[in-house]
């Protein structure tokens, strides 16, 4: 029975959810995360079916020929090589008992408030694989964005990675991503829906050795993920210890982004387009906790050159540094190891 309550709805906890009319009663969703990525992620539809590919410039041709009168020009050429990013598709269903069901008085209520349920634990699965997720230890997810900034000394983009100083393993890290079809975006498989697909499945008869019991059920998939093309548009301030945070010996974050900020190519990034098709230049998007930005938010409120400024993202003001939009997410941990 404890695996049945565990998995199916049962009559306590539609009970749990009655009014004393037996009509279902709101609920508070207390446990709604800062999902960000989830709702605004710039996300493209992949090239090679359920597979994405990109193709880099590794190196450009030699320099170009100096001559004179009937000189020989040499020939050049570049050299490019591709990266292939995979997506993972992610399932959920919600089933209860077709008596049970019928007895409720408010069912359509009722399964609403389950799909509502269904769809913040997506978001936040979505959330948190994009920060953390790795094929290499969870070969069904996709890989994320620690994963692929994760060496401070050998990697080829240990230049977009500025050691926050922490050590052990209560670091958190500050994330900057710029979105757009050339720097990063999120994938969908070709013909997939973008977003949580919800399937009524109906009643559904399910039949084993110990007998034959009908059942309600709703399906929801979601098939993403994720392309970093150009890695010089992202930073990583990894190893920022949250223990010291509030203490004399705390990181200094202004610092630390400005010296993130640095690394970009050109502080900004071409690969936005606006709604007519035009290109637009876009900046990167901070994501950091809570801890993090309580922190940062106290730290630029001491700068006297004014650090804090407000802004827009996607019709919401937000806290602004150097340009960059400071999302909050609980995606990110406060409980990475040291990035060496």
């Amino acid at each position: 029975m404890a695996t049945l309550s565990s998995a199916y709805i049962t009559l306590a906890d539609i009970t749990k959810r009655q009014t004393t009319d037996k009509s279902i009663s709101d609920i508070v969703e207390i446990l709604a995360q800062q999902t960000p990525v989830a709702r605004a992620g710039y996300v493209e539809v992949c090239n090679e079916g359920k597979k994405h590919r990109t193709t880099l410039r590794a190196a450009l041709p030699s320099s170009p020929t100096w001559v004179q009168y009937y000189s020989r020009i040499t020939p050049v050429k570049s050299t490019t090589r591709q990266v292939e990013d995979t997506t993972g598709m992610a399932e959920a269903m919600t089933s209860i008992d077709k008596r049970l069901y019928d007895a409720t008085k408010d069912k359509a209520k009722l399964r609403l408030q389950e799909a509502v349920g269904v769809l913040e634990t997506f978001a936040q699965e979505l959330e948190s694989t994009f920060f953390y997720g790795n094929t290499a230890t969870s070969p069904l997810e996709f890989l994320g964005l620690a994963p692929r900034m994760n060496n401070l000394s050998t990697a080829e983009n240990k230049n977009q990675i500025v050691d926050g100083g922490g050590t052990g393993s209560t670091n958190t890290s500050i994330y900057g991503v710029t979105w757009g079809p050339r720097s990063a975006h999120l994938l969908i498989p070709e013909g997939v829906p973008g977003g949580v697909v919800r399937e009524d499945k109906g009643e559904v008869r399910d039949s084993n050795t110990d007998g034959v019991i009908y059942l309600v059920e709703e399906l929801f998939k979601q098939h993403m993920g994720f392309a970093m093309p150009d890695w010089r548009y992202q930073f990583r301030i990894p190893n920022l210890d949250v223990n010291t945070l509030g203490t004399s010996s705390e990181p200094d974050l202004v610092n630390l982004i400005i010296s993130a900020y640095y690394r970009l190519p050109s502080r900004k990034s071409t690969s936005g387009f606006s709604a007519d098709g035009s290109p637009i230049s876009i900046k990167p998007v901070i994501y950091c906790n809570s801890r993090i930005k309580e922190a940062l938010h106290k730290q630029m409120l001491r700068q006297p050159n004014g650090m804090l400024t407000k802004g827009e993202f996607f019709g919401e003001e937000v806290m602004m540094c150097l340009g960059m939009a400071i999302l909050e997410t609980d995606g990110i941990v406060s409980t990475e190891s040291r990035v060496t």
